[in-house]
């Protein structure tokens, strides 16, 4: 009997000790192992009244132990919540991951390597292929898509996200990564410097995604483009901006970048070999791409553009 109620102890039974009439506790001096039912309350035993002490038995001490019934639910919620969590974070992953892939239109970029692509609709004239999000026609936010083919191949994003234009590139593995583009303050209707500021973009100003062999190592490199497209505004956050981006280890980084200002609307360019011409009406420059920069050159030619550039850069 000692062994059992040792065990029973050990293992937190419920122990219901029954006293017989004038027993009013247990004995002083229990080995250890047994001891602990001195802490253990029970009823009063009497034969004369026998149903009222079986009713009291089962109603107060004949239950199970609710303590380890407690410390399992405990565990199982902790087991739950901890899926739940892992669940959540496993969608959030997937959903930056995917952001702009699924919700971004879909566009069928097999016209982009036939060999007859047409740039008529570019603000960057000359470049080998590209596309142009015109935020003021994607009223549901779909973003725009392009696929970048030049022995690698990468699905490029570009989509509003909370509260700027993010551009996002998967490559084979799909493996997300986004590009870290840089217009100074071009295409901002409220900009600053400070970092904790938040910068408010033009909400019609178009982006460009493209690619060309910019530096004639025979690999495309990754164009980015920004056309403010708001007219004539006197301020100085307004012109195009250019971004080159190459691949370096695997993945994209800015190389160089061409941002200019001007006031007077709209903002073309052209790439010719390692050259940009940029045009605001009549007027243009000329930039040349030398040692991973972009540099102004004052000895600009004339008649490179046509007047249908404008005009087709508008649509």
């Amino acid at each position: 009997m000692r062994n059992e109620l040792a065990y029973a102890l050990k293992k937190d039974k419920n122990i219901i000790p029954v006293f017989l009439s004038g027993v009013k506790g247990f004995p002083e001096g229990l080995p250890d192992d047994i001891k602990g039912v001195m802490t253990k309350n029970g009823p009063e035993y009497n034969r004369y009244y026998f149903n009222d002490f079986y009713r009291e038995l089962k109603k107060r001490f004949l239950h199970k132990s609710h303590r380890s019934y407690f410390v399992k639910i405990f565990i199982g919620l902790i087991f739950i919540i901890m899926l739940l969590f892992l669940f959540y974070m496993n969608r959030c992953i997937k959903s930056n991951k995917k952001l702009g892939m699924d919700n971004v239109e879909k566009v069928d970029t097999s016209k982009y390597y036939s060999g007859n692509f047409d740039d008529s609709k570019l603000f960057i004239k000359g470049l080998k292929r590209g596309v142009v999000y015109d935020t003021r026609k994607d009223l549901n936010n779909k973003g725009a898509h392009y696929t970048y083919k030049c022995g690698r191949v990468f699905s490029l994003q570009v989509i509003f996200y909370q509260t700027a234009m993010v551009f996002y590139c998967s490559d084979e593995a799909e493996q997300i990564t986004t590009l870290d583009y840089d217009f100074d303050n071009i295409g901002y209707s409220e900009y600053s410097e400070d970092k904790d500021a938040m910068n408010v973009e033009y909400s019609s100003n178009k982006y460009l995604i493209g690619q060309y062999d910019i530096d004639g190592d025979t690999i495309d490199e990754l164009i980015i483009g920004l056309q403010t497209t708001e007219d004539w505004l006197a301020n100085d956050n307004t012109g195009i901006g250019i971004n080159v981006f190459k691949l370096v280890n695997g993945g994209w980084m800015r190389i160089a970048k061409l941002n200019t200002n001007s006031n007077i609307q709209p903002c073309v360019a052209k790439m010719v070999n390692n050259m940009i011409y940029v045009l605001w009406l009549r007027y243009s420059e000329r930039f040349v791409f030398m040692n991973d920069s972009i540099l102004y050159d004052t000895d600009c030619e004339s008649g490179i553009f046509r007047g249908e550039d404008i005009e087709s850069a508008q649509l």
